[in-house]
């Protein structure tokens, strides 16, 4: 089982919290898109890979739009976010795919693009 330690933009995980799917862009986009990100440069090219039985207690997976109802029935009993900017923000931002307040993520640094 993974945690979240080892991906501090993340907000901690409360034992007994449900499972989560975080939907994400291509990782050079988002590290590209942060001054900061960008500046300092990264040897890592991709999200963490899941274990192959999908146990992860967060699952970072590529954002296909539409692909979200085939995911929710092969996990089910996982919350759903995206990973993006909302309208107005300099910082990305967990959205929750049920609805409610999006988690901004100012530790990452503001985005340019």
């Amino acid at each position: 089982m993974h945690d979240d330690e080892d991906c501090p933009c993340l907000p901690a995980r409360q034992p007994g919290d449900p499972k989560a799917v975080v939907l994400t862009p291509w990782f050079f986009g988002v590290t590209s898109s942060i001054p900061r990100m960008r500046d300092i440069g990264s040897w890592v090219h991709d999200w963490r890979r899941p274990q192959l039985d999908l146990s992860d207690d967060v699952l970072y997976l590529r954002d296909v739009r539409g692909a979200e109802d085939e995911l929710r029935r092969e996990l089910p009993g996982r919350r759903f976010y995206r990973l993006a900017k909302p309208p107005g923000s300099p910082y990305l931002a967990l959205v929750p795919l049920e609805g409610g307040a999006a988690i901004p993520l100012p530790n990452l640094g503001e985005v340019d693009r």
